[in-house]
């Protein structure tokens, strides 16, 4: 069960950043957002009771691996209150590199909020690492 809530977590961040990023936009409709945020926390949820302490070391690491969504949705909604404030407008992520998809907003994209992009790929992937590797590594709990 684990590694299907980390497979989801890990797709949805690749679609937005690899295959479509014009797809944050569903986040900007509040039920959209709710819903994943929603989701973001029962995931964690579920990735912790399914817990087994016969399992091995790489599996147990998917359990930190379930923060990722519940990590973006965070970032995500702080970012785009920040690029609101800031321009009047929501985020733009770019996908400037994409040949095949063409967007607008793309074109528009400050060096501000292409860090925020970056970030938003780094950081929920390497938090759910650290978290993981302190868990299990330093202090032995999983």
């Amino acid at each position: 069960m684990t590694t299907i809530i980390f497979c989801l977590c890990f797709g949805f961040l690749w679609v937005i950043f690899a295959i479509y990023p014009p797809l944050h936009k569903i986040l900007r409709k509040q039920k959209t957002y709710l819903t994943f945020w929603i989701l973001s926390i029962v995931f964690p949820i579920i990735s912790f009771l399914s817990y087994d302490e016969n399992k091995r070391r790489n599996e147990k690491d998917i359990i930190f691996c379930s923060l990722i969504l519940l990590i973006f949705m965070i970032l995500y909604r702080y970012f785009n209150m920040y690029i609101l404030k800031k321009y009047g407008r929501n985020l733009y992520l770019s996908i400037n590199y994409n040949s095949v998809w063409r967007d607008d907003e793309s074109d528009d994209q400050t060096t501000l909020e292409l860090l925020f992009q970056v970030l938003l790929l780094v950081v929920p992937l390497s938090f759910s690492y650290f978290l993981s590797y302190i868990f299990i590594e330093v202090f032995h709990i999983c």
